[in-house]
C-alpha cells in the first residue's frame, strides 16, 4: 500500500519483510474503516488466524480461560439485537440458564457464558 497525495505521495504506507522463518508487517499509517478492515483480513489470511466464532459487526466476543472454566464475554455495541453461535453448551452466568445454538444479545447489552475449560 502506498500513500496518495501530499509529500508522501507514492511512498509505502505498509511494507512486508521476510525475517527468519516469518514475515514482519510494518504499518506507517493511521488506518480506519475499509483500510483497517482490509489490513485485518490480509493478516488473518496470511497467518491462518481465526476468531472465536462468526460475529456480526458491532458484536465483540472475548474469551478468558482459567484452570477449570472458559468464559466468553459477548458485548453488543449497537442499538439492535445481534446474535452469534458459539460451539457446544454454555451456562449464562447472569441468568443461570443453560444455552446452546444461537445466542441473542440485546441492544447495548452483554452476555457472559461459561463452559468447562478445554
Amino acid at each position: 500500500a502506498t500513500y496518495a497525495g501530499g509529500w508522501r505521495d507514492g511512498r509505502p504506507a505498509i511494507t512486508v519483510n521476510q525475517f527468519g522463518k516469518g514475515r514482519v508487517v510494518y504499518v506507517g499509517a493511521s488506518l480506519r474503516g475499509e483500510g483497517l478492515a482490509a489490513l485485518v483480513a490480509y493478516l488473518r489470511a496470511e497467518s491462518a488466524l481465526s476468531g472465536l466464532c462468526e460475529t456480526p459487526v458491532g458484536l465483540h466476543v472475548y474469551q478468558r480461560v482459567g484452570p477449570d472454566v472458559r468464559l466468553w464475554f459477548a458485548l453488543n455495541y449497537t442499538e439492535e439485537e445481534l446474535s452469534f453461535t458459539p460451539p457446544g453448551a454454555w451456562q449464562d452466568m447472569l441468568s443461570g440458564e443453560t444455552c446452546s445454538g444461537e445466542i441473542r444479545v440485546a441492544p447495548l447489552d452483554l452476555r457472559i457464558l461459561a463452559s468447562d475449560a478445554q
